[in-house]
């Protein structure tokens, strides 16, 4: 398992309090030796278009970040990424491949108290860049975002890990 932290060991934090402690490559037998505890993950999708990531703006966080979310009863972390794409972003990919797992230490309601959370991403090129979208109450707006350019209100953890699955093997 191939781990990544910031520079100097720390991890990348957000306002809220939210630390990526890390981002472990894709292993070769798939999600289930990363998961600690057999906890089910998030699943989120990169989802690119000529070296460009798509990003979906959360009106609840008021950010710019990878589409995603929970996985359904019976439903795959690979599906549950599709279906979090089309959901948020009114989009679809070709085939997604698993470009590693997110590690987060995150902030809860309770002073003192984290909880840890791992998502499974997903890498996976756009069938076309336009059309789809229509916004809603969890989603604003959609954009194509360059890892490098800055980009006003998005999410430090997720434009890292978007840069980090861009590094995996290309679909």
């Amino acid at each position: 398992m191939d781990g990544w932290r910031r520079s100097g060991g720390a991890p990348l934090r957000d306002a809220r309090g939210n630390e990526l402690v890390g981002f472990h490559r894709a292993p070769a037998g798939g999600i289930a030796g990363v998961v600690g505890g057999g906890a089910p993950p998030l699943a989120l999708m990169a989802a690119v278009f000529r070296g460009a990531v798509l990003l979906v703006f959360d009106r609840g966080r008021g950010q710019w970040e990878l589409p995603g979310g929970r996985i359904e009863p019976g439903e795959s972390p690979r599906r549950a990424a599709h279906r979090e794409l089309r959901e948020e972003a009114g989009r679809r990919t070709g085939p997604a491949h698993l470009a590693g797992m997110a590690e987060f230490d995150l902030a809860t309601p309770v002073p003192g108290v984290r909880r840890r959370e791992f998502a499974a991403v997903y890498r996976a090129r756009l069938r076309r860049a336009g059309g789809g979208f229509v916004p809603n109450a969890e989603i604003a707006g959609v954009t194509l975002w360059r890892p490098g350019d800055e980009l006003p209100g998005a999410s430090p953890l997720d434009t890292r890990i978007a840069g980090l699955a861009l590094r995996t093997a290309a679909p």
